[in-house]
């Protein structure tokens, strides 16, 4: 067996961590008795089909997405911590979790959305004011 040492995760590490994921969100899912199928697709954007993947996973084998993750997170379905307790195997893992937790700051990416409705480019802003300041603290 070959194993890099490198801090970000392989491709099939991603993967592997992604199947736990979709099995975690997809049980959550089939206890949840609270908010139906429609109601999730209705508001956060999420095919109905794909709910009901992840809660059989053994029968659809289909993973949840990045960007799936990213509605799960956003709309509340799940946190980064909570994944990061019940999901991840090591370090690498929650590490990787811990960039997504952007996709929890609502705030955040309204602030995002008004910047760019009215031409600015919020990457460009956020890094000036890195900039700035690294300056200050220097």
């Amino acid at each position: 067996m070959i194993r890099l040492n490198v801090n970000k995760l392989l491709d099939f590490e991603k993967r592997n961590l992604l199947e736990k994921i979709t099995r975690y969100i997809g049980q959550k899912l089939s206890r949840t008795n609270n908010l139906k199928d429609i109601e999730i697709q209705k508001y956060l954007g999420i095919p109905n089909t794909r709910l009901s993947e992840w809660k059989d996973f053994d029968k659809y084998k289909i993973r949840i997405t990045e960007k799936h993750l990213a509605l799960c997170l956003g709309g509340g379905i799940v946190s980064v911590e909570e994944l990061i307790n019940n999901c991840t195997d090591n370090e690498k893992e929650a590490e990787y979790l811990k960039t997504l937790e952007l996709w929890e700051d609502v705030p955040l990416q309204e602030m995002i959305k008004r910047c760019k409705a009215v031409g600015l480019n919020p990457l460009e802003i956020l890094k000036e004011s890195y900039k700035e300041q690294l300056k200050k603290i220097k």
